[in-house]
């Protein structure tokens, strides 16, 4: 459905410093950005580019993906 996340993706709610906020999308932020989302994923993508992940690391986010993809379908049984 067209509102649901994309299960692959795990939402994140943190408090910033303002001044770190305005680095971020000075230093990350494109005129063409409709938000400030897209600056700050560049950034964290900027941060972890060179980070590596071990098997289980990748066992675990399938995991989790796997876990988003039953609580999607639970939810869609529910609402029906």
């Amino acid at each position: 459905m067209s509102n649901e996340g994309d299960l692959d993706k795990r939402k994140v709610n943190i408090r910033v410093r303002i001044e770190t906020c305005e680095k971020v999308l000075k230093k990350y932020g494109l005129p063409e950005d409709t938000g400030d989302s897209a600056a700050f994923v560049r950034a964290l993508e900027d941060a972890t580019r060179n980070v590596a992940l071990f098997p289980e690391d990748y066992e675990a986010i399938a995991a989790e993906v796997r876990e988003n993809l039953e609580k999607r379908l639970a939810k869609r049984r529910a609402s029906k």
